[in-house]
């Protein structure tokens, strides 16, 4: 038990400090091209460097989630909130994203759009968050990612498909 919380704790600690030269490098980057001080060229490197200090900041957000909820810090605050509303933020949230690669974003299969669910809605948000954009990020341009709930038993099930390449078995 204390070698686990004691990995959360290292998990935690090392993320927070690759944060902050993370956070340098995308500073600086920005002014760069802000302030126009680099060649056409130079302009190509830089948005590679903003791309990839973004991918690398999204994977230390991943790991202090995952950390936070293994300690047992992770609060979750359950509402009970409708699903429709939800499903419009996370098509706008990943409509830029999608629309540079020519895919498009539908929903279909939908429950009543007044249903209700009893979630943590933040988390629910992240959760899909992280399905649609795998799902962009794994299809090819000119394709569809549909979103869609179904009645699951009582519970509601989001379901969230592509063209993509599919994960191995």
């Amino acid at each position: 038990h204390e070698l686990h919380l004691a990995k959360n704790e290292m998990v935690s600690l090392v993320s927070h400090e690759l944060r902050t030269p993370l956070t340098s490098i995308r500073g600086y980057s920005d002014m760069l091209l802000k302030y126009d001080l680099v060649q056409e060229k130079g302009k190509l490197f830089l948005s590679t460097i903003i791309q990839e200090s973004q991918r690398l900041n999204n994977l230390i957000q991943s790991f202090l989630d995952i950390a936070y909820i293994e300690s047992g810090r992770q609060k979750i605050t359950k509402t009970q909130f409708e699903i429709a509303p939800v499903l419009r933020d996370m098509i706008s949230m990943a409509q830029p994203v999608a629309g540079e690669k020519g895919i498009r974003l539908e929903t279909r299969e939908m429950l009543d759009p007044m249903a209700m669910v009893r979630a943590d809605r933040l988390l629910l948000f992240q959760a899909l968050g992280n399905l649609v954009t795998n799902a962009i990020k794994y299809s090819a341009p000119g394709s569809v990612v549909s979103l869609s709930t179904a009645n699951g038993d009582g519970r509601v099930r989001f379901l969230v498909k592509d063209e993509g390449c599919g994960i191995p078995m």
